[in-house]
């Protein structure tokens, strides 16, 4: 579920920053590596699933 709403995301985002010199794919593509990289980061740092889902119900 979480994957397919950041795909969603990410789409919008790609669409929205896509320069005139890049095509859309090639801005998804960007995009989905830098996601990538923080993902990476995050889990290297200790971030669990579990704790990210916490992260994202918790009431402001």
């Amino acid at each position: 579920m979480l994957e397919s709403a950041g795909r969603q995301i990410a789409e919008k985002i790609a669409f929205y920053v896509q320069s005139s010199n890049s095509s859309r794919k090639e801005s998804l593509d960007k995009l989905y590596k830098t996601m990538a990289t923080i993902g990476q980061k995050a889990q290297e740092r200790g971030l669990t699933s579990e704790i990210l889902e916490s992260l994202l119900n918790e009431d402001d």
